[in-house]
């Protein structure tokens, strides 16, 4: 990523001093730039603010999607951490000394932890498109029911953007991809 920041940025650069060169000449009356006369000029300039918009649009998209998978990588380690609490209630709970007190204390504890979980595959990005989204246009992918089962009502197909000719990046995931297509129990 950060070695096509700096060739977009170089080549942002290079471009901004050719049309400068260009604005120069012609304000100066060095270079006249009449279509007539100077077809290619205009040509190269037009071209040449084309490229630079176009550039500067990547950089802007490097820059959201840098962002966004840093916030989904915060995103995915908060997950750990709820199940590896949850992992450490399910073996505490598996005493047989445990009165039914205890037993209703460990069951608090894992609908408080699967309700951290459902806020956290609920998240969204920096404008507010949910991380497990994918394209859907479903502000909550992921939703509760009366009886306590999870539905995914996003996309099973993720967002790209587009950070350079030829390359497009995801942007946020499919929530069926991450959390639904675990193997094992």
């Amino acid at each position: 990523m950060t070695l096509l920041f700096q060739n977009n940025s170089e080549l942002f650069s290079r471009l901004n001093e050719d049309l400068k060169s260009l604005q120069t000449q012609a304000g100066t009356g060095k270079a006249e730039l009449k279509l007539s006369d100077s077809y290619r000029d205009v040509e190269n300039l037009s071209a040449s603010e084309e490229l630079r918009a176009e550039t500067a649009q990547f950089i802007v998209n490097s820059r959201r999607v840098q962002t966004d998978l840093e916030n989904l990588d915060f995103t995915l380690d908060g997950f750990q951490n709820l199940l590896v609490r949850l992992q450490e209630a399910a073996v505490e709970s598996g005493s047989g000394m445990l009165s039914s007190d205890d037993r209703s204390r460990f069951l608090a504890t894992a609908q408080a932890l699967k309700s951290e979980m459902l806020d956290l595959a609920n998240k969204t990005d920096s404008f507010g498109n949910p991380l497990f989204g994918g394209v859907s246009n479903s502000d909550e992918p992921f939703q509760q029911n009366s009886d306590g089962a999870v539905n995914y009502l996003g996309s099973a197909v993720s967002k790209e953007v587009k950070v350079s000719n030829g390359l497009s990046v995801r942007q946020n995931f499919s929530g069926s991809e991450v959390f639904q297509k675990v193997d094992g129990s």
